[in-house]
């Protein structure tokens, strides 16, 4: 029988936000972890040592478990255990990076191979018996055992916590498999069964990631975890995408945020958006017009009078996210502002450099939704009705260009207009919002439009009605031609339009 007790953690840190020292307090026992930093970088190991790194920032040794080896674009190739055994684990990948091999080798002579294809793991041993594990949906998998003698299957329903690591596992008669307690960064604190086979062969652990069994390192695809260290082996991949701490997991916030990639964290109500699993987004369509042909919705939407539209103009103006937009660091605001002597300043450098890792962070999230085999279309729907954009805007980045600017005014618009027509036009030179146009008028022709047409340029930090706008803009931001995207939210639907005309000489 199991004996349970309470403990205690207490954990310290740096002024890098780097963990130096884990103490563990029960009544049974007291141990402590001390993890020591390089002073020049962020690199930590639980030993002094100089050359546990690469040039490349990858760990080089774990103790007491082998040394490890790695690919020249980053990626683990393989670990040599440290026991006695010649053990060698091999990680094989495909073009992008994705782990699709593993082979277990002792003494030069293959051990066992696991092959992973989408959805499904199939796990050979020596003696030619397979294994092949089947994740159906998002918490089961099923497992089947084969060789020349027997065949067994076993069904794994795995029951997740709110970070969606697996601590329950029930057998298709809801009798229980396992049970898994973890500590905050992922290692086990707790793990039981009735069968000790059942639980040895549990590899879908902490936050739903795989875990190697011959390292203790959870695979999270751009790169492995180290529970025990609480923090990753090797850099982000991405860059500075999730904070200048190339190492830490989750911003040191385990309790609240999971990775789903290994390159940026995310609450789990965030991740879900992106999925498409909450917030109506199955009610979103994506739409791709031929070029000419502009964006439709019911011809019986009511539009607004002028005056109307100006008092709605003014109450804009004075939204505190209108402001809050445009009050924030934009690096091409401070271009057209400063001229060509400008960019050479420091805080101009600065706010070019947060916009192309805000960039760079919507990339990722965006090939993340994608993954799922979502169009390219739709998965830019799904981020933006995430929410992700503007917590990445206010919170991470604190930059914002007329793209992002428009992008999170489109939301703001329709959450309090819903009965009107919220568009975002970006066109070679520049992104805006339109309210309230006659869905009938040609987008690309302003002086077409309804007199009663809002346009909401937040990084101008202006409102305009028609009248006002075709001076300003007319000639510099629609007449070029090129590629326009149009994005129309109205009601539950939301549609993208790209547009593609010959520039104009």
């Amino acid at each position: 029988m199991i004996s349970l007790e309470s403990y205690q953690q207490t954990y310290a840190y740096d002024s890098g936000s780097n963990l130096t020292l884990l103490l563990h307090q029960a009544n049974s026992s007291t141990w402590q972890q001390a993890l020591t930093i390089r002073p020049n970088n962020n690199r930590g190991t639980e030993n002094n040592s100089q050359n546990n790194f690469d040039a490349n920032g990858n760990l080089l040794n774990l103790d007491n478990i082998g040394n490890l080896d790695w690919h020249y674009n980053n990626t683990l190739n393989k670990l040599i255990k440290a026991d006695k055994s010649n053990t060698v684990q091999y990680y094989v990948y495909d073009y992008q990076g994705s782990r699709v091999r593993t082979v277990v080798e002792s003494n030069n002579q293959a051990q066992s191979q696991r092959d992973y294809l989408p959805s499904l793991d199939i796990l050979t041993n020596e003696a030619k018996q397979q294994s092949s594990t089947l994740h159906i949906g998002a918490h089961i998998l099923s497992e089947s055992n084969k060789d020349n003698t027997q065949n067994s299957s076993q069904t794994h329903y795995q029951l997740t916590s709110h970070l969606q690591s697996n601590t329950l596992e029930l057998d298709d008669k809801a009798q229980i498999l396992s049970y898994e307690h973890y500590y905050p960064y992922g290692g086990t604190a707790l793990i039981a069964g009735k069968d000790k086979t059942q639980v040895q062969q549990k590899r879908y652990r902490y936050t739903g990631k795989e875990r190697d069994d011959s390292s203790g390192l959870s695979y999270y695809g751009a790169r492995y975890l180290a529970p025990w260290l609480t923090r990753w082996i090797s850099p982000d991949s991405a860059g500075a995408v999730d904070g200048l701490n190339l190492y830490i997991y989750v911003g040191n916030n385990p309790l609240k945020y999971r990775d789903p990639t290994g390159h940026v964290k995310e609450t789990p109500e965030q991740e879900a958006m992106e999925e498409g699993a909450v917030g109506g987004v199955s009610d979103i369509m994506a739409e791709k017009p031929e070029a000419g042909q502009h964006v439709t919705i019911d011809k019986n939407t009511p539009l607004i009078d002028l005056t109307q539209v100006k008092k709605i103009q003014q109450d804009v103006l004075q939204w505190k996210i209108f402001k809050d937009l445009g009050a924030l660091d934009s690096s091409s605001r401070f271009y057209e502002e400063g001229g060509s002597a400008y960019p050479a300043q420091e805080h101009t450098l600065i706010a070019e450099h947060k916009i192309r890792m805000l960039r760079n962070n919507i990339n990722i999230h965006m090939q993340n939704i994608m993954s799922n085999d979502v169009p390219l279309l739709d998965a830019a729907i799904q981020f933006s009705l995430s929410g992700k954009l503007k917590d990445m805007v206010f919170k991470q980045y604190k930059v914002a260009n007329c793209g992002e600017c428009s992008n999170i005014m489109l939301h703001e618009l329709s959450r309090h207009y819903p009965d009107m027509a919220v568009e975002t036009l970006e066109t070679p030179e520049h992104t805006f919002n339109l309210l309230n146009r006659d869905q009938s008028t040609p987008l690309l022709k302003p002086d077409k439009w309804n007199a009663d047409t809002l346009i909401i340029d937040t990084w101008k930090k202006n409102i305009y009605i028609k009248g006002e706008f075709i001076p300003e803009y007319y000639n510099a931001h629609i007449n070029p031609g090129g590629q326009f995207t149009n994005m129309l939210k109205h009601e539950r639907v939301m549609t993208i339009n790209i547009f593609n005309t010959p520039i104009k000489k």
